[in-house]
């Protein structure tokens, strides 16, 4: 199912979706289908699919939303040399006085400066070009719009 989505998520996203909210199918088989929607849209995202990790044997499947980012994973597990734990102790410690008059006279600084300066130093500087962020598109006609569509259709005849 997950590879009929990814390959076609347009047609087979709604598809999919629509069948578990209208179809003669059981809670089960509704599950499945609405589990092989949101792993297609993970895939989609470039998330990949869900690693598994062996312990002591045995296959130990993490749940997505049980990971953390690869950047936070390492400072909030522990994982990793002592130095990134007194890292994470350090910064909780409340920062020296020097530090925070040199950062409130950095504020002040930034804070009342003119606008029309600030107007004309944003003038000078090149415009950069938007890039067009087309899986969001994809991710709304596909998996968004419909799963909230039947939702409330459901919802609505209840």
């Amino acid at each position: 199912m997950i590879a009929t989505i990814v390959a076609q998520p347009k047609v087979m996203g709604p598809w999919y979706i629509r069948e578990s909210f209208v179809g003669d199918y059981s809670i089960s088989q509704r599950g499945a289908m609405l589990v092989a929607v949101g792993l297609a849209a993970r895939e989609l995202g470039g998330f990949g699919r869900i690693k598994s990790d062996v312990v002591d044997g045995e296959a130990n499947e993490t749940f997505p939303t049980k990971m953390l980012l690869k950047r936070l994973h390492h400072v909030y597990a522990g994982i990793g040399n002592g130095s990134n734990r007194s890292k994470t102790k350090s910064a909780l410690l409340p920062a020296h006085t020097a530090e925070v008059d040199t950062l409130a006279r950095v504020m002040e600084q930034t804070m009342l400066v003119p606008l029309s300066t600030r107007k004309s130093a944003l003038v000078g500087k090149q415009r950069t070009k938007i890039i067009r962020n087309d899986l969001a598109s994809v991710m709304a006609e596909a998996f968004f719009f419909p799963l909230t569509g039947y939702f409330h259709a459901s919802m609505q005849s209840r």
